[in-house]
């Protein structure tokens, strides 16, 4: 029975693996178009900030579900 779902399988994981990389994709062009309009030239993961800065993280999944 596995030999049988082995080739759904691995579509699935390559299905998966596209939507990840599009997601992927989709989430940078946000990041980067909101960026641009404010001029902030670097942005960083806010794990990473100990302080100060500008989350843009409600900017960003403004513009991803406008693509909707």
């Amino acid at each position: 029975m596995e030999k049988e779902l082995d080739p759904q399988k691995e579509e699935l994981m390559k299905t998966n693996d596209e939507m990840t990389k599009k997601l992927q994709q989709d989430i940078v062009r946000a990041v980067d178009s909101v960026a641009k309009d404010l001029g902030i030239d670097v942005v960083l993961d806010k794990q990473v900030v100990i302080t100060g800065g500008v989350d843009i993280t409600d900017m960003v999944l403004s513009k991803l579900n406008k693509k909707k």
